[in-house]
């Protein structure tokens, strides 16, 4: 798996404030895909949008306690992007079991902007 450093750079050292998440829904007056969107705050300098698109996996269960993101694990394989916003071990280039707060999407939006 190879390590995905602009996710890991954008989300280190930040605090989550916002987490919501669209279905996918299809009709004449409404059409999207699923996704997951987040805000973090960085060092109260910095709002980062952060939008996970044709999500395949999500899991928020275990221990995942807090909303700072101190340690984050983003990889690739193929086609498809796996992050942890709560790894159990940040330098093992694999998901884990112990690894919290995990999502495996095809794609994924970053904004960064300055407050």
């Amino acid at each position: 798996m190879k390590r995905v450093r602009e996710i890991e750079i954008a989300l280190r050292d930040s605090i989550l404030v916002s987490l919501s998440i669209e279905y996918e829904y299809y009709s004449e007056l409404l059409k999207q895909g699923n996704s997951v969107n987040m805000k973090f705050i960085r060092f109260d300098e910095e709002i980062i949008e952060f939008q996970l698109l044709n999500v395949l996996e999500a899991d928020f269960c275990d221990d995942y306690s807090g909303v700072c993101v101190s340690h984050i694990k983003a990889l690739s394989q193929n086609d498809r992007i796996t992050l942890s916003l709560d790894p159990y071990d940040e330098r093992v280039d694999a998901i884990e079991q112990k690894d919290n707060f995990v999502f495996t999407v095809k794609q994924y939006y970053i904004n960064v902007s300055q407050v």
